[in-house]
């Protein structure tokens, strides 16, 4: 399991920083640590769990004041009351009052991963079409969706002594003056 370092910055946003593990394919579906995807000629995945935890919250409520002395336990709860509910995606734990609903803590897990590779169109008609770069997201927690979703490649630009062309004429040059030094 590979470590990684959490830092807040000034804006109170959570930072986290890991270095890059760097195998082949093989290696890290031998390691398992990349998990099954669609995608082909993967470049890299991220998996990340998450916890998100909201801590005490209050929701008052009108409260309607009941003169009957005859109270309909089917209508009716005893106050105060206490809930929970745990699951594998959420834990919700509160208390019912007299003046509201306290909820004294939500917490929600998810395991998101991030994989960037080559998606293949389906189809005879796409057979000798080229692959399209894809990122693609999937959340474990089937309450989770994501909002919005923005990816870049940055691609770097080749000096002029990396272009093919630099290439073919310094191949010429070359030629060409071994050639005249061959001949004389």
């Amino acid at each position: 399991k590979q470590g990684f370092k959490t830092t807040i910055d000034e804006q109170d946003r959570e930072i986290i920083e890991q270095h890059q593990m760097i195998l082949t394919l093989s290696q890290a579906i031998q390691q398992g640590v990349i998990k099954n995807t669609k995608l082909k000629k993967i470049k890299s995945q991220v998996r990340i769990t998450s916890s998100t935890e909201i801590d005490t919250i209050f929701i008052p409520f009108e409260v309607e004041h009941i003169r009957d002395a005859k109270i309909d336990p089917e209508k009716y709860l005893s106050l105060p009351k206490k809930f929970s509910k745990l699951n594998q995606w959420y834990t919700i734990r509160g208390l019912v009052v007299k003046e509201g609903l306290k909820i004294d803590s939500i917490r929600v897990f998810n395991m998101l991963t991030v994989t960037i590779g080559d998606k293949k169109l389906k189809g005879l008609k796409n057979i000798f079409k080229q692959r399209i770069p894809t990122v693609e997201i999937v959340n474990e927690n089937p309450y989770i969706s994501v909002n919005g979703l923005q990816n870049v490649v940055i691609k770097k630009k080749k000096r002029f002594y990396q272009t093919t062309g630099f290439k073919v004429v310094v191949g010429f040059a070359l030629g060409t003056f071994t050639t005249i030094l061959i001949l004389n």
